[in-house]
C-alpha cells in the first residue's frame, strides 16, 4: 500500500495493520499523533529535546503495548495517557 493510501484510513484500520504486522501502518499513525503527544508532553517537560525524547519513548511504549489495547477506536486517548504517563 502506498504512503498516500495509508493517510486515507482511520485509525482502527491502521491499529489493526499494525497489530498484524505493517509497520508503515504504524508510521501513520505515529505521524498523525506526533503534534498531539507532543503538546501533552510539553505541558509536562521544560526543555525542548526532553520534549522529543518522551515524545519517542511514547510511540516506542505503545508500540509494544498496542496488543493490550482493548478497543482500537480508542487509540488517540489511549495513547496520551501513556505520553502523560
Amino acid at each position: 500500500m502506498e504512503p498516500e493510501e495509508w493517510s486515507q484510513r482511520g485509525d482502527m484500520e491502521l491499529v489493526i495493520a499494525t497489530l498484524v504486522g505493517n509497520l508503515e501502518a504504524f508510521g501513520e499513525l505515529a505521524r498523525r499523533f506526533r503534534p498531539a503527544v507532543s503538546a501533552v508532553v510539553a505541558g509536562i517537560v521544560d526543555s525542548r529535546e526532553a520534549v522529543e525524547d518522551v515524545v519517542q519513548d511514547t510511540f516506542l511504549l505503545a508500540f509494544k503495548a498496542l496488543p493490550r489495547l482493548r478497543d482500537a477506536n480508542r487509540f488517540a486517548p489511549w495513547l496520551c495517557a501513556i505520553a502523560r504517563n
